[in-house]
């Protein structure tokens, strides 16, 4: 929705391959860089970083394009935009607390080698999918049943393909250490999978009861994430401004074809406009859903009220019942999750 939503606002001053070319450029870069141009440029203010991610450089690009700032944005053909996203990369090259980080494994200033493992870290949170996230849970955590052998070999490749003389055996503090840092970045980062990160680590962690061994507090990292990308979602979007340039364009061509493609393309506008307020509103209705049940203190399944239920059971009960009730993570409203307005008793 960023790409389509940034085009309909910089098309009316550059051509459509150049437009592409240039949202597209920006668009790939780490999402630590895009928030990091957009800060310098001052096209967002610190607070609109809470804000969904289509809205955000939506407004940055819409600002950019009325201050003449497009090629400076997204690099463009001109030296500068070039310099000005090398620099941004090069900021955001080395988290500032990694070198701490990985001096639970190694005591030794070697600029080289945090930067070879920091490429690697870099690279896997990029490409963490799902099952990634969950070997390296297990990883950080010591589970009984850990990783597979594939997930190990995958996850030490990003680390082997960034130093060709990295260990792919014998240094399990290091790859624990060097997951730990992974997963904090993710958590820090506006990656798709982010919110189902922070939860899964949250209900591993069991209030507190596991703590992973690492030099970072990924609870604490997780729980902010939580809090920040739920007040992001429920945050009530802006009307983005509509514009039916390509629509028109298609007109020129005043034939069946081209009425029928300016419709499609209108369409498209639209419904591009209006996918923010779409999801806003299935937020609220799913909240609303969830706050009906919590006051009703009533559990749907056995019919008895939350007190009656058996006090070890409650947890699993809840849980169950809650679960199917929403489909947008994470499901908190202002940071606390709805169990926490749940009277248990025991």
């Amino acid at each position: 929705m960023v790409t389509a939503v940034a085009q309909e606002i910089v098309e009316p001053t550059m051509s459509d391959d150049k437009t592409r070319n240039l949202v597209l450029r920006f668009w790939n870069l780490a999402s630590s860089e895009r928030r990091e141009i957009a800060l310098q440029l001052r096209l967002i203010e610190p607070e609109d970083i809470r804000l969904p991610e289509a809205e955000r450089y939506g407004r940055a690009f819409q600002k950019a394009g009325e201050l003449g700032l497009l090629d400076r944005v997204c690099g463009g053909n001109s030296n500068e935009g070039d310099h000005l996203m090398a620099e941004s990369a090069t900021a955001a090259t080395i988290h500032p607390d990694f070198p701490r980080w990985y001096r639970e494994v190694s005591v030794e200033e070697n600029r080289d080698r945090i930067a070879h493992r920091w490429t690697g870290v870099s690279a896997l949170v990029k490409d963490m999918t799902t099952n990634d996230a969950e070997a390296l849970l297990r990883l950080v955590y010591r589970a009984k049943l850990r990783p597979s052998a594939d997930s190990m070999a995958r996850i030490r490749k990003f680390f082997k393909d960034a130093d060709n003389l990295f260990d792919m055996q014998g240094n399990d503090r290091e790859i624990e250490v060097l997951a730990g840092a992974a997963l904090a970045v993710a958590l820090e980062s506006d990656a798709g999978i982010v919110a189902e990160i922070a939860l899964a680590i949250t209900t591993t962690a069991l209030e507190g009861a596991r703590v992973a061994q690492l030099p970072v507090d990924l609870s604490a990292l997780a729980e902010s994430s939580i809090a920040r990308i739920a007040e992001s979602q429920r945050t009530r979007p802006t009307r983005p401004k509509l514009t039916l340039k390509k629509a028109k364009d298609a007109l020129a061509q005043f034939d069946a074809a081209g009425v029928s493609s300016a419709f499609d393309r209108a369409a498209e506008a639209i419904n591009s406009a209006f996918a923010s307020s779409d999801k806003f509103i299935a937020i609220q209705d799913e909240e609303l859903d969830m706050l009906w049940w919590v006051l009703n203190e009533r559990s749907d399944d056995l019919g008895e009220a939350f007190k009656d239920l058996p006090a070890k059971a409650q947890p699993l009960i809840l849980a169950k019942e809650l679960a199917p009730s929403h489909s947008v993570l994470p499901w908190t409203s202002i940071g606390q999750r709805p169990s926490h307005a749940i009277r248990l008793e025991g």
